[in-house]
């Protein structure tokens, strides 16, 4: 049985900056799948439910819009986190393409922990005392144009 809070997938170009975030959510309770670009989150949405997505915004492979929107396709019910915004991108835009939430460049452990809390609390996906809910899907006969 998972008694994890939930499932986590990090998609991170960084290595240091993905194993920071990794170390910081398995410390709290989580379960992570970490990821190098979007073409490889893909094939993990395809093949697991995830919870949540920490996407960095900087990607060098494929795009940080265009691994949500196809993630979005695979499994509607993923929220999404974009990290590393610059200061001058205006995070309501990427809200208003489906983003949850989106931190700064610089950000600290406790930002990034309260606001993956705050999502899966507020869409329900967790609440207090209780296991994450799982959704199924039929992910291997999905078939997406990148």
């Amino acid at each position: 049985m998972d008694t994890s809070k939930g499932n986590i997938l990090i998609v991170e170009d960084n290595i240091i900056l993905q194993e920071s975030l990794a170390s910081l959510f398995i410390e709290n309770g989580y379960k992570v799948k970490a990821v190098k670009n979007g073409y490889q989150a893909l094939d993990s949405v395809r093949k697991e439910a995830f919870d949540l997505a920490v996407i960095n915004k900087q990607l060098s492979t494929m795009s940080s819009m265009t691994t949500l929107q196809a993630m979005k396709i695979i499994d509607p019910a993923v929220a999404i986190v974009i990290t590393s915004v610059p200061y001058d991108e205006d995070p309501q835009k990427l809200i208003s393409q489906g983003v949850a939430a989106c931190t700064s460049t610089l950000f600290s452990r406790a930002q990034v922990l309260g606001t993956i809390e705050k999502i899966l609390l507020d869409k329900g996906l967790r609440s207090p005392g209780k296991d994450c809910q799982r959704r199924i899907f039929k992910r291997h006969e999905l078939r997406i144009p990148i």
